[in-house]
């Protein structure tokens, strides 16, 4: 993590997550599970497109992203920040020590099919992982 910065986000980088996370509610989507089930409905139906016909996937992988961000910081206790590295900056979830995730590139992957895994398996690993650290942390 030697040239990776952390920033707390901006207010409009708050704004954008909170715009993100309402339109992910609208969707229905309200727990874990649901996140999953309508990311596979929404992907599978993109793919079902003529390539000509599809939409920019973006805003739904950019939304996905926020809502799975989210679980983490309500689930792990974690926090939403910009991070910057050799590649660029990008919004991801940090938390100590020198934990850095980024849940956008995780569901772009799955959307492209680049990963095999679903995103309800990164979201187990990804928890498991996570508890499993801060515990050691503590000394649990």
């Amino acid at each position: 993590m030697d040239d990776v910065t952390i920033e707390d986000l901006t207010e409009a980088e708050h704004q954008w997550l909170q715009a993100l996370q309402g339109g992910l509610l609208q969707m229905g989507v309200k727990d874990a599970a649901t996140l999953c089930a309508v990311f596979l409905e929404a992907r599978e139906a993109w793919w079902d497109l003529p390539a000509a016909e599809r939409p920019d996937p973006n805003p739904t992988i950019n939304a996905f992203g926020a809502g799975i961000g989210q679980l983490f910081v309500d689930d792990l206790g974690l926090r939403w920040a910009l991070v910057t590295d050799t590649r660029g900056s990008e919004l991801g979830v940090v938390g100590e020590p020198s934990l850095v995730l980024y849940p956008t590139n995780a569901v772009a992957k799955r959307w492209s099919g680049e990963n095999q895994s679903t995103l309800e398996d990164y979201l187990v690993q990804v928890s498991e992982t996570v508890r499993d650290l801060q515990a050691r942390r503590h000394g649990r």
